[in-house]
């Protein structure tokens, strides 16, 4: 388990925009998914499929959503000279997609991969 200290964190576009876009304010959800993966990177379930990609509930209590209909966030970690790299890539509603489908996981991924592919060119937060 990583200590808060060499954990980064890096929001895609598309997960920037999801969480801007979303009815409920799950943006300012952030630092408490930060907080929970700083202490536990491999916090979430694997995505069936896409073994490096995990998915994790954000509970939005305000929204007064059970955890069923809440929001889910698809992110992708890597370990690199001893720092984990979490990249958050999409955040969603399940009340409006209850899954996403093999083609956005692929795109995803492909995603992750490319930020990670060179993780100097990307901006990261603690």
């Amino acid at each position: 388990m990583a200590s808060r200290t060499d954990v980064r964190f890096h929001c895609s576009k598309r997960a920037l925009r999801s969480a801007r876009k979303s009815k409920h304010g799950v943006a300012r959800r952030c630092e408490t998914l930060k907080t929970v993966l700083a202490g536990n990177v491999e916090y979430g379930a694997v995505v069936s499929g896409y073994a490096s990609l995990r998915k994790m509930r954000v509970q939005v209590p305000e929204a007064r959503i059970g955890k069923s209909g809440g929001y889910r966030c698809i992110d992708r970690k890597a370990r690199i000279d001893e720092i984990d790299y979490v990249v958050f890539l999409e955040i969603y509603f399940k009340g409006d997609v209850e899954d996403l489908t093999g083609d956005a996981y692929t795109v995803l991924l492909a995603e992750a991969e490319a930020v990670l592919g060179d993780p100097l060119a990307a901006d990261w937060e603690d």
